[in-house]
């Protein structure tokens, strides 16, 4: 390996305090491959410490109107969260991991706090009624989450997240218990304005937060513009006309259903610009 990618990917131990590989926000081969082969990334110094604290005065206003610890659809609630659609960073990443073709899935606002006692169990991302893994083997990239960190996750005492790395290969469900057994399961950590990308088909679940202080993260999810997005594929007027042409593209909420069908469809350039075709 290049010394260029040695800076691009490290211990994250001065980082997070795990051993998982942490990359730099620039995309990588390296990049391409760890996320093909583990289902995951965890990208550091994503947020600046003005965005850190834009979106973190948004989602305290969020979770505090709406009353409980999960929020969906995150870039209806505050204008603010429209920005990590098209962020700088991220969506190229999500370009060239899922193609020029993507649209918004869905986005949702997490404030996992001691008292509200909100931990997910086991599972991989996806419909109720129909499994991703049940399309095909491997289970295909149909749904590419990011998890903005809001807040510090130093330790597994602040609610965050763990996960199988690649375990989005495995053919079948996950047996009861896997997770209990020594060296499986892995937590991910870090501070605030890191991303976490995992593929759908990645098997994770969340901690418990025995902090006083709420563990914030803010999910946005993109899939090809085929795929009906998550809860509602309509959105109010008022908000489409407060966003940028390539935001409004990105709802997927186009007039003429017949336009995802087309030979030449729109799309986004590497740098997330719009072209067509």
């Amino acid at each position: 390996m290049s010394d260029q990618s040695d800076e691009r990917s490290a211990s994250a131990t001065s980082v997070n305090g795990s051993a998982l590989p942490v990359f730099s926000p620039a995309w990588s081969d390296e990049m391409r491959w760890f996320f093909e082969v583990n289902g995951y990334l965890l990208i550091e110094n994503v947020l600046t410490f003005e965005e850190i604290e834009r979106y973190k005065a948004a989602a305290d206003r969020v979770i505090s109107e709406a009353g409980r610890s999960q929020v969906m659809g995150m870039i209806e609630a505050d204008p603010a969260f429209t920005e990590l659609m098209d962020h700088p960073v991220i969506f190229p990443i999500a370009i060239a991991l899922l193609g020029p073709h993507i649209q918004v899935f869905g986005s949702t606002l997490i404030s996992n706090q001691r008292e509200s006692k909100f931990v997910q169990d086991w599972h991989q991302d996806g419909p109720i009624t129909t499994k991703y893994r049940d399309l095909a083997y491997p289970t295909p990239l149909v749904q590419l989450r990011f998890a903005y960190f809001l807040t510090d996750c130093p330790d597994t005492n602040h609610g965050g997240l763990s996960i199988i790395p690649g375990s989005h290969k495995a053919r079948t469900p996950m047996p009861d218990g896997i997770y209990e057994m020594p060296g499986v399961t892995v937590p991910i950590l870090g501070k605030a304005g890191s991303v976490f990308a995992f593929q759908n088909a990645l098997w994770h679940g969340g901690m418990p937060n025995q902090t006083d202080s709420p563990r914030i993260t803010a999910h946005v999810m993109y899939s090809p513009i085929w795929v009906r997005p998550v809860k509602n594929h309509r959105y109010r007027e008022e908000f489409k006309r407060g966003l940028t042409p390539v935001r409004r593209l990105l709802l997927g909420d186009n007039d003429d259903p017949t336009d995802v069908y087309r030979a030449t469809p729109y799309g986004y350039n590497e740098d997330g610009s719009i072209r067509s075709g």
